[in-house]
Formats: C-alpha cells, structure tokens, sequence
C-alpha cells in the first residue's frame, strides 16, 4: 500500500470553498477587475480544486465532464501565474495536476507536471515542495512498474525530508521504498524500511502512518510466505483503520487478511474477510475490487466444496 497522495496538497490556497462560491467570486473578479486580474490566478487554482474535491468525494454529477473542468481550472491558474511571474503559486498548481492525473491513471501525463514542479522548487530552494514532488515521481515510476527509477527518487526525497527533520515525510517515503523494493522481491529490505517507517510513526503518533506501515509489513510478510506473521501485522492495521474511520484502507487490510487466511486452510475466516471486505468496497463503489472479491469468494467456495466432498 502506497503512503497515499491527496490530489490537494497539505500547502495549498484550499480554503475549502465550494464549488459555486468559488465561480461567483470568478465572475465577480472578471465584472470589477477584468480577466487579467492578478487575484483571478488564485481563484482559478481554487476552482480546480473545488472540481477534484467533489470528483474525489464522489458528487460529481457529471463525471467526465468535471474531470475535464478541473484540468482546465488549473491550466487557466498556470497561464495567469506564467504571465504574473507567480512561480510559487505556479509550482503547487502543477504539483495538484501532477497528482489529480496520477489519481486517473495518467502517470505519464503526472510525470511532465511533478518534473516542471520539481525544476520551479528546486529554483526557488523550497526543499519540502521539492521532496514532496520527487516522491511524487517515485509513486508515479512505482505505478507504471519502473521500480528501480521509483527507487532513486523516493531515495532523493527521503534524504531532503530527514535534512528538514519532516518526520511524517520521512517515514512515508520510507513506506514508499519498501513497497518498490518489494515490487522487485527484496522482501528482506522491503521489511527493514517499513519497520523503520513503523518506529518513525510511533513517535510521531500518526495512527495512519502506522497502519499504512502495518499493512505494508504484513504484505511483505505474505510475500515470504510467512502467513502467520503476516496475519499479526494485517489485523493490527485493520484496528486502526477501523479506529480512525479509513474504509478504504479497512477493506484492503480485511482481503490482504483474506489472502494469509486461505493460505493457511482457514477457509471460512478467509471467506468470511473477503465478504467483508466485498461489502466495503461495494459502498465505496469500487466496482474492480468488487469484482476482484467475487472472484476469490468464487474460487475458496470451490476449494470448500472440494474438502467437504473428501471421505
């Protein structure tokens, strides 16, 4: 489980305004000041943001539609911030499309914003917007499979945020590098960043860290087939998911469960924590992971079936 990335950065103009506040405070700026207003950069940002909230919370009432208004929101906001020398405010509306296309799938079309974002922080010597968009590139690289390159780059921004003392970045890229040295089957190495990112979560008291860092540990732990241990780490982050309200990452801990569950011929508590796990996700309206359960479930009736037929 990739330490996740929020389409809206922590260090950004959001001030939470809705999206019909924000186009009222558009056409107010353009009737009084015109369309080559300085303030308008920063309302257009702000509608960006207000169309992936609503994309992101699930009440977009036309889906497509508002993707393509969000992209267009804050390429507007980059043509008024280009024209204005505004390079800060620049830099976080690239890092906000780098992030709102990898949501969507787009890694390549994320990679081009994170590495223009990344040239403007690193001239502007801004070493947390520069290690938040080469961690960027590193879960970007992760995605299309490209480890070694995923690698190198959450390397960079892990080094920054320990020079920065940024404790939670620190422990959340080095989350991300277990998860690609995993990917690469160097489980043994992918065990030891991810403890050290539990430790590191532990001090600092982040519920989600840890159980981000749990969940990876018990995925790493299943890799090696060491069922049991990997069990242990599972059901401690789904204590905390369920403690802190994160349904998403509850159902994922429940199937990773499911998998160790069934590999130790604990059949019904495997099925059991798919169907579970299947509920969710069909709440969340999560239709492959759905799909993904039903097959499972499919699979360990038949192999349930088959043991109950033996003499």
């Amino acid at each position: 489980m990739p330490e996740p990335e929020r389409s809206i950065p922590d260090k950004s103009d959001d001030f939470g305004l809705a999206l019909e506040d924000v186009q009222e405070l558009i056409a107010q700026t353009e009737a009084n000041q015109g369309k080559d207003a300085v303030s308008l950069a920063t309302l257009y940002d702000r509608l960006g943001q207000a169309y992936v909230r609503r994309i992101e919370r699930g009440e977009a009432e036309d889906l497509e539609r508002e993707k393509g208004l969000a992209i267009a929101s804050f390429q507007k906001a980059l043509e008024l911030e280009e024209r204005f020398g505004l390079a800060a405010e620049r830099m976080w509306t690239l890092i906000r499309l780098g992030l709102f296309h990898y949501s969507q799938s787009q890694y390549h079309e994320a990679i081009a914003f994170h590495e223009q974002s990344l040239q403007i922080a690193q001239a502007l010597g801004d070493p947390y917007s520069e290690a938040k968009s080469l961690n960027s590139l590193g879960n970007t690289y992760d995605s299309l499979g490209q480890y070694p390159q995923a690698i190198k780059f959450h390397q960079q921004s892990l080094e920054i945020k320990h020079q920065i003392s940024d404790r939670k970045g620190e422990a959340a890229s080095l989350n991300n590098l277990g998860n690609a040295c995993a990917a690469l089957g160097q489980y043994p190495q992918a065990i030891k960043f991810h403890q050290q990112s539990l430790e590191i979560d532990r001090q600092i008291s982040d519920r989600k860290g840890e159980a981000v860092s749990l969940n990876n540990l018990g995925n790493a732990y299943n890799f090696l087939r060491q069922y049991l241990q990997a069990i242990e780490f599972l059901q401690q982050s789904l204590e905390i998911f369920r403690q802190i309200g994160d349904r998403h990452s509850e159902a994922d801990s429940l199937y990773n469960s499911a998998t160790a569950l069934a590999k130790l011929d604990n059949y019904w508590q495997a099925l059991k924590s798919y169907q579970q796990a299947q509920q969710i996700y069909e709440e969340l309206q999560l239709a492959y992971r759905v799909e993904q359960c039903k097959i499972d479930i499919y699979q360990l009736n038949q192999i349930i079936a088959a043991s109950d037929s033996c003499p």
